[in-house]
């Protein structure tokens, strides 16, 4: 059976958050569709500090559950199902979920950004339940030897973030590095990390409940580490295209942000097309 919405948002990350709530404010009873947790991927971040109210910054975790606590404080209809597919047909966007099929005038994708996985390294099947490509999936691992291969703002975040429990080698493609200096310095000076230039991994290897990573160097020479895991941060891509163009189609957050990827953004663009959609409403 179809279910009929007036608004309906895919993804609750900061983005499809902070539209649900303006939009509830605002007289609407939007649904929101959220496969994994509400507050998305600033859960990984070790210290959101740029965001206004926290003058001292605030972790990641701890921001998401406030986040979830303001969310739920408003009472938004909420569907913990993944989307299978989006489409716009006879005047109404149709979305269907694992659970059923819904119908909406306004639709709003907030669903961000998934990680890049390289083709370029071979993961043998012994090693892939150790490799990951974000920070929550090792929140609870203590006393460790982590690899984190990137160099970009992720990769150092995340190091810095399980260095608290754990040993982590950054090994990076080149002898560049793409995150803040700010966070370069910080893992320069944490005693948990080291930093290694220069190193290009092709492939991981399980070896006697380990992992066995493989690299090149610049000079053509070969080495190997061991590692209890892996994290790799090589990047971040769009989620799924709907391909809808219409006017009544928003896609917000992070999905669109490029390296433009900040909560304050993010959390902009969801105000402002709810109060995008107000106003057409009233026009």
């Amino acid at each position: 059976m179809k279910k009929t919405r007036d608004i309906i948002i895919i993804g609750c990350g900061p983005a499809g958050a902070s539209s649900a709530i303006q939009l509830k404010r605002m007289g609407f009873q939007p649904l929101v569709f959220e496969r994994n947790e509400i507050g998305g991927l600033a859960v990984n971040a070790n210290l959101i500090e740029n965001y206004l109210g926290y003058p001292n910054g605030i972790s990641g975790v701890k921001f998401c559950s406030l986040l979830r606590k303001q969310f739920l404080n408003h009472k938004i209809d909420i569907r913990f199902e993944e989307i299978e597919s989006a489409e716009y047909k006879q005047d109404n966007f149709l979305v269907r979920s694992e659970k059923g099929i819904y119908s909406s005038k306004y639709l709003i994708d907030a669903t961000g950004t998934e990680p890049v996985k390289p083709s370029e390294i071979f993961i043998d099947e012994k090693a892939v339940s150790k490799v990951f490509y974000e920070v929550k999936n090792l929140f609870s691992v203590k006393n460790k030897e982590i690899a984190v291969l990137g160099g970009g703002d992720a990769a150092f975040d995340y190091s810095l973030n399980l260095s608290k429990n754990n040993n982590v080698s950054i090994y990076n493609r080149s002898g560049n590095f793409r995150c803040l200096d700010l966070l370069l310095q910080r893992a320069k000076k944490n005693k948990n990390i080291e930093i290694f230039k220069n190193y290009i991994i092709y492939n991981i290897t399980g070896q006697d409940k380990k992992l066995k990573l493989n690299f090149n160097t610049i000079r053509g020479k070969e080495k190997s580490v061991i590692a209890d895991y892996v994290l790799i941060a090589f990047g971040r891509k769009p989620a799924r295209d709907y391909k809808i163009k219409n006017k009544k189609f928003f896609c917000i957050g992070d999905k669109i942000n490029g390296n433009f990827r900040q909560i304050s953004l993010s959390v902009g663009d969801g105000v402002e097309t709810a109060m995008r959609i107000y106003k057409s409403e009233n026009e």
